[in-house]
Formats: structure tokens, C-alpha cells, sequence
């Protein structure tokens, strides 16, 4: 979200109003802001914020009081374009801007492949001007599970800022320190919500097993979620004792990854992932799953590397040649900071998300 409003914030004649998301936090407080420091960041970029209560269930009732404030908002406030995001914020939009008669875009940001899920987003299909695909292959896959028709899809990547956030201050400034790790001691890391989604539990599992071939490798895990459990089990499988370190919440964990050696995120899906692009500008290799979405983000071999979901032994590879080898390393490193400026530059992204706005208005 904040990239999106770095992305349009500066636009001539583009006004924001924002639908933020209230549901449990990430300290699991009921009716806390999902991310607590988003509020303040769109606020300075201009956009007025409307806080409305979700849920990530769709079939909660709250979500159906949603629809309804979100009209109220489309009431006073007049918008010529409505735009969603995610499965639940994309069906209250389009809902609501279809009452109002409204064009509703939606960014699905990983579509989900169950059947009722599927189902739930072709009932929605009709209501939806414009797909905004964040990849390529999420727009295939849109298409191929015919949720609109091609004609109705844009392909706009997500981007990011390409200068570096500034360091994170304090004892965050010294991470190894701060887990109480000696200087130098390999780090290998992700920074992702503790969901399905993101299948946390296969990071372990690589863990594990880079963990059988470099006795001195630290892992880390920056996120807290519904599949803590599964998480503290495949730990204790893994024999990760000690080696597995894990932050719940950091205020912007992207201002730490250029202490990371490593980046991995082996997800089950995905839409065009920010963290991984947020590593590649810290100057760290990724290494990610071959799910849709990533497949965009990384040349295989070129700007990181890319691994069968649910295959650890895979991964570690992957991680164990990235750790030993310098030269490779730094290489992949320069490509990807390469690809970076071409393909996922903030600017670009909102160069085309403003044009697309326009087209519909």
C-alpha cells in the first residue's frame, strides 16, 4: 500500500480517498489497524483515510456492514473511479461502486486457488472494469480461470522505491547483536506473514535442511500469523534449536535486510511480491518458490533463483551456493538491482496506474 501511494500520490489532479482495513492487528487486538504505521505514511502523501472494519473471512457479516460505509464514503466523497485490493477489499469496492454506479478496478494481489474462491471472484467478474494483474502470469491466470475476459485485464508490476529507506536506527542497526549472534555469522532470512499463503512452515523446512550442511548458519523469520503452531512445530522437527530466531513486528523491516546474507520466500502463491524486490534493492540475493507471481519477479539464475514449491532440499541448495560463492553473489546482486531500475520502478507503476484511472473516468 505505501508503495502504491509513492506511485500516485504526486499526480497532478488525482485526489485519494482510502478504505484502510480495520480487523485484529498484528498484536491481535480486535479492531486494531492491520499495519499500524500505514495511517500516518498516507496521510502525508495527501490521501484522506476512511477507517473501515473487514474481515479476511468473505463471508463474515462485518464485511457486509463494509459495503455498506464504504457507500457512504463513495456518497460523500464523489470519486469518479473506485479501486480494490485483495480478495475481501476487492469485493467490497466493486460492490459498493456497482450501487453507486460506478467503474470499480480490482488488484487481486495473488488469486487464490481454491473453488470457492474461484467461484466467489467469477460471481464478481461482471462488476469489474478493469483487472490490474501485478504480473504477468497473474494475469494469465486470471484469464485462464476465466474470471474476465483478456480485454478487461492491465498489466501494471508493482514497483517500489529505488533509493534505500534509511537505516533503522537504534539496536536495530546491529541485528545479529541485537539476536545475539557473533559478527559475521550467516544470516539467512525472510520477512512474511505467518499464513497459508506464504507457507512458512517450508521456510523451516529449508532451514533444516541448510542447517545438515553449514553447522553455523542463523535463520531468521520477521512475521506472526494464524500458522504460528505449524511454524514452532517444523522448528522443533528441523532440530532448529537455537539456530531459528524469530521477530514478531518490525516497524519497516525492509530498512533491515542489508544485514541479511540470504532472502528467501517460498510461497504458495503470490501476485507480485514487494519484500523480495525490497531485497534485491538492499543489495541480498533471493531466493524464491516457482509459483505465479515470482516467476515474474526473478530470471531464474540471472537475478536470483527460483525453486520448486515444497522442495527444501531445492532451497538449500540454492541458499548453500549462494553462501559460499562471492562472486556469484555479488553478481546476481548487480543484475537484480538492474532489473530493479527497468522493470519495478515506483514511478512507473504510477505512471500507468494514473493512466489507467483516467481511461476509466
Amino acid at each position: 500500500m505505501r508503495y502504491l501511494f509513492d506511485a500516485v500520490s504526486s499526480t497532478p489532479g488525482v485526489e485519494h480517498h482510502v478504505a484502510l482495513a480495520q480487523h485484529e492487528g498484528v498484536a491481535g487486538r480486535s479492531g486494531a489497524l492491520a499495519d499500524t504505521s500505514a495511517a500516518g505514511r498516507l496521510r502525508a502523501l495527501g490521501a484522506t483515510l476512511h477507517v473501515i472494519e473487514m474481515r479476511r473471512n468473505p463471508l463474515h457479516p462485518t464485511n457486509a456492514r463494509a459495503i455498506v460505509a464504504v457507500g457512504r464514503v463513495i456518497s460523500e466523497v464523489r470519486p469518479e473511479v473506485v479501486h480494490g485490493h485483495s480478495s475481501v477489499g476487492g469485493a467490497v469496492g466493486r460492490l459498493a461502486a456497482r450501487a453507486a454506479g460506478l467503474p470499480a478496478t480490482y488488484t487481486p494481489n495473488g488469486l487464490m486457488a481454491s473453488v470457492p474462491a474461484v467461484a466467489f471472484e467469477r460471481v464478481l467478474g461482471p462488476l469489474t472494469a478493469r483487472l490490474v494483474a501485478v504480473s504477468p502470469t497473474e494475469g494469465e491466470r486470471a484469464v485462464a480461470l476465466k474470471l474476465v475476459p483478456e480485454s478487461r485485464v492491465a498489466i501494471i508490476r508493482n514497483g517500489i522505491q529505488l533509493e534505500s529507506p534509511p537505516a533503522a536506527g537504534g539496536d536495530w542497526d546491529n541485528l545479529r547483536a541485537r539476536l545475539g549472534l557473533p559478527p559475521g555469522t550467516p544470516l539467512v532470512a525472510t520477512v512474511a506473514r505467518v499464513a497459508a499463503q506464504k507457507a512458512p512452515e517450508e521456510f523451516v523446512r529449508a532451514c533444516a535442511a541448510v542447517a545438515r550442511r553449514r553447522p553455523g548458519v542463523h535463520f531468521l523469520l520477521i512475521g506472526l500469523g494464524p500458522q504460528q503452531r505449524r511454524v514452532d512445530r517444523a522448528v522443533a522437527a528441523g532440530g532448529l534449536a537455537g539456530r531459528f530466531h524469530q521477530i514478531s513486528h518490525v516497524p519497516d523491516a525492509a530498512a533491515l535486510m542489508a544485514q541479511f546474507d540470504v532472502f528467501v520466500l517460498l510461497s504458495r502463491y503470490e501476485g507480485g511480491p514487494y519484500v523480495p524486490l525490497e531485497a534485491m534493492r538492499a543489495g541480498v540475493p533471493v531466493v524464491l518458490s516457482d509459483v505465479c507471481g515470482n516467476h515474474d519477479t526473478v530470471e531464474q539464475g540471472v537475478t536470483g533463483f527460483l525453486v520448486r514449491f515444497a522442495d527444501a532440499e531445492a532451497a538449500a541448495t540454492a541458499i548453500v551456493r549462494l553462501l559460499d560463492d562471492g562472486a556469484l553473489r555479488s553478481t546476481v546482486v548487480a543484475r537484480a538491482r538492474e532489473r530493479l531500475r527497468r522493470d519495478f520502478d515506483v514511478r512507473l507503476m504510477g505512471e500507468r496506474l494514473a493512466a489507467l484511472y483516467a481511461e476509466l473516468a
